[in-house]
């Protein structure tokens, strides 16, 4: 019975590692982004403005959308990770 008992613990420590891995991604693109907006926004906010800003705004646009969806990608694995039976 010892036998199974270490089986699942090892199942069940090797399943929280893949979650806590999950987590780490998610936090680390989760910091990039926010560190790469935060100098297009103190970019912005020196130069003002404007209609010459969109080079600068439309890709902080697209990054915040990726952002987005890459977070939701890592909330769908990490509820497949504790729900898997």
């Amino acid at each position: 019975m010892a036998d199974s008992s270490d089986v699942l613990i090892e199942l069940w420590k090797d399943q929280r590692d893949q979650m806590r891995r999950l987590e780490n991604q998610r936090a680390t693109l989760t910091n990039i982004v926010i560190l790469v907006v935060a100098a297009g926004l103190g970019f912005v906010a020196q130069r003002g403005l404007g209609p010459s800003m969109l080079a600068v705004t439309l890709p902080m646009m697209l990054l915040g959308s990726f952002g987005a969806l890459a977070c939701m990608k890592y909330r769908e694995r990490h509820a497949l990770q504790t729900h898997k039976r």
